[in-house]
């Protein structure tokens, strides 16, 4: 009996000191794992940088380079046309005069400046998201209407969230995210009247499934007020026009609305020729999902 007390004295003893090792060499393995950790949270943001296009995750550093704007997921640049780069590559306005230069639009940017863009796809009606996504960086944000459950009311608060972040996210200097809104179809004239309504330009809109150029007519004939077109009139009340505070909505701000048609059919593509001759198309997306569907070939 006392030797079997000794032998599980002793293997007690040595499962202690073999607990107290593996104890001992987890809390090194612990420590070494934070210091990892913190390395990496204090790691400066001129030094994280994306490289694969197809990740949704935006480069910090500055960036003069340009990218494309059809696009839901890539790195984001745009370029100094008007203002300097913020940390994270965004155009910013420039307040070092002491005024607050507005950053150039969306549409100018890619019509009379060779700029591209990179922006992401809202499909949620969440709010949250719109507003992390406006501030992270991205210059432009697709606000989805024709595959998502939004609805004028929820485009409302999303546009009002994306704004908002837009603004602050910066600090002092904001970085310019421009709303672009998908129309749930191309011929909805009253649809697309209540979509301006709400959009504060600079920003976009997009018509779904344009198939010619007569479609394409329709679809820019409802986002003119007459004479050019046929957008009912009531700019003074809506929010578009921050309601009657910006005088220049009606001459100048809504006539740089960036109009974008997806063309989503091989009809479509055979007519493209045709659809980019309509005076008001400034951008013809290419959907290739419904494009693949039309030749009997999903995906």
């Amino acid at each position: 009996p006392l030797s079997l007390h000794n032998e599980s004295n002793r293997f007690v003893h040595e499962m202690t000191t073999a607990t107290t090792v593996g104890l001992l060499c987890f809390r090194i393995l612990a420590a070494c794992c934070l210091t990892v950790g913190c390395i990496g949270l204090v790691t400066p943001r001129s030094r994280l940088q994306t490289t694969s296009p197809h990740l949704c995750r935006p480069s910090y550093r500055p960036s003069h380079r340009t990218s494309v704007a059809r696009t839901t997921r890539s790195r984001v640049t745009t370029p100094n046309l008007n203002g300097h780069s913020g940390a994270n590559g965004s155009l910013v306005t420039d307040n070092s005069n002491g005024a607050n230069t507005p950053a150039l639009s969306l549409r100018t940017r890619l019509l009379h400046h060779g700029a591209k863009s990179y922006g992401p796809l809202i499909l949620s009606g969440s709010e949250t998201v719109a507003e992390l996504l406006a501030g992270i960086g991205y210059s432009h944000i697709v606000v989805d209407m024709e595959h998502s459950p939004v609805d004028v009311s929820q485009l409302t608060s999303l546009l009002r969230a994306i704004d908002s972040a837009s603004r602050s996210s910066g600090g002092t200097t904001a970085v310019s995210n421009f709303p672009v809104v998908r129309a749930p179809g191309n011929s909805d004239v009253v649809m697309t009247k209540r979509i301006l309504d709400v959009l504060c330009p600079p920003g976009g809109i997009m018509f779904p499934m344009v198939e010619n150029a007569a479609q394409a007519e329709m679809a820019v004939a409802g986002t003119r007020y007459p004479p050019g077109g046929i957008r009912g009139c009531a700019h003074p009340f809506v929010r578009a026009s921050r309601y009657g505070r910006n005088s220049d909505y009606f001459d100048v701000d809504s006539r740089d609305i960036l109009t974008i048609v997806q063309v989503e059919s091989e009809e479509a593509i055979e007519n493209i020729p045709e659809i980019g001759m309509v005076d008001g198309v400034d951008a013809i997306f290419l959907g290739p999902f419904d494009i693949s569907c039309s030749i009997g070939c999903m995906g």
